[in-house]
């Protein structure tokens, strides 16, 4: 049993590590309109300079709201050390102040802040669970202890999460909204000081990012949801509960409407196999129009098929004219080779002759060379003679 729930710590923790790896770091617009709801809630509770610390602080919104405030002095813890870089930048990216503590909340702690809060983390735990998060969170506190939830009778953030689960796009996994959490504070040991709900306007926002409704009817959608004939309850996507660890006189006097904790569970069970099966339907859906796609292709294919097949046999009606012309071909190919080779033999014999010519010509060339040089030497001894004879009849003539 210990190691069931450790290995269910361990997975509950890798996937808010995932979580908080892929999460855009943008403050969405309803994050702070209910910032400034929420802010204004502590300042009725806590004079300036008190010290606030959010349990389970995720992207620390909430926390950062206060920050905003200038009036108190910001801690925030978190087992997900993704989580606690995530708050870390956010708070860097604005230059606010706070300290950052890396640690589990369900364990117990010193008692050093005014106010213990968590939003958006009890829903995700059992009722025993919840019970143990509480007194952790209760032992870090001095007086108040707040948690803010999921409102299980918020109409359109059930629409909104069924339309996400069946998309694909419900990355927490269990999820149990909740109602008024008397039982739960005090079987923690906590003094009950009330419940109030919180995010009209985030409500909004589940009805502006539903697809297929045409806008007209979306902005009276929005403007009924924003009149007084919706009430808290059933606009408000948050339900908060405030706690003491010393008696107090209530505090908030709307309280929610108590849900057993086996109904919560079986609402949202019910919400999630009715997302799976909105899922499973519109697979269903993708899969017989990928289907009729695929028919489509295949009548094409066929066709191209038939039209190929007429084509094969009209080859097939050429391929007695084919062979004809083909051993016509063959015999003009016999003719042409046999004429290459004759060819090829006279080229042969006349490159025979033209070594014979040359080699004659060569021999032609050497008895020229050696005629002229006879014939310049008896020229040469022709003029010697000639010369000496001349010489001669001159020395008679004058002797």
């Amino acid at each position: 049993m210990m190691r069931d729930r450790e290995a269910e710590a361990a997975d509950e923790r890798q996937k808010w590590e995932n979580y908080y790896t892929s999460l855009p770091s943008e403050e969405p617009p309803e994050v702070t309109v209910l910032g400034d709801e929420f802010s204004h809630a502590v300042n009725e509770l806590l004079p300036a300079g008190s010290r606030v610390l959010e349990c389970g602080c995720g992207a620390g919104w909430q926390s950062l709201a206060l920050a905003r405030t200038g009036r108190y002095e910001i801690h925030l813890l978190d087992f997900s050390s993704q989580a606690l870089e995530f708050a870390r930048n956010v708070f860097a990216r604005e230059n606010r102040p706070a300290a950052f503590h890396l640690g589990d909340a369900h364990q117990p702690g010193e008692p050093e802040y005014d106010l213990v809060f968590n939003s958006g983390v009890v829903e995700h735990y059992a009722e025993e669970q919840q019970i143990k998060l509480l007194r952790g969170m209760a032992s870090r506190s001095r007086r108040f202890v707040m948690v803010l939830a999921p409102n299980t009778e918020c109409y359109w953030y059930w629409i909104s999460r069924l339309r996400n689960a069946g998309a694909g796009g419900w990355p927490f996994g269990r999820e149990v909204p909740t109602g008024s959490q008397l039982g739960t504070f005090e079987s923690a040991g906590l003094s009950y000081l009330g419940g109030r709900y919180f995010g009209r306007r985030w409500t909004e926002a589940f009805i502006r990012n539903l697809p297929g409704i045409p806008e007209d009817f979306r902005e009276t959608l929005l403007q009924c949801h924003r009149s007084r004939m919706i009430p808290p309850e059933q606009a408000c996507y948050l339900v908060a509960a405030l706690g003491s660890v010393t008696p107090e006189p209530a505090r908030w006097e709307t309280d929610a409407r108590s849900v057993p904790a086996e109904l919560a569970e079986m609402k949202a069970a019910l919400a999630d196999a009715l997302a799976l099966r909105i899922s499973g339907e519109q697979q269903i859906r993708n899969c017989a129009e990928r289907m009729r796609e695929m028919e489509l292709r295949l009548s094409t294919v066929q066709s191209e098929i038939a039209s190929l097949q007429q084509e094969l046999q009209a080859r097939d009606r050429r391929v007695p004219e084919l062979g004809e012309g083909l051993r016509d071909s063959e015999q003009q190919n016999s003719a042409l080779k046999a004429e290459l080779g004759e060819l090829g033999n006279r080229l042969e014999q006349l490159g025979r002759k033209l070594r014979d010519a040359n080699e004659h010509v060569s021999a032609v060339h050497a008895g020229v060379g050696e005629y002229q040089r006879v014939l310049d030497d008896r020229l040469s001894e022709y003029r010697s003679q000639r010369a000496w004879k001349v010489m001669l009849a001159i020395r008679k003539a004058y002797t």
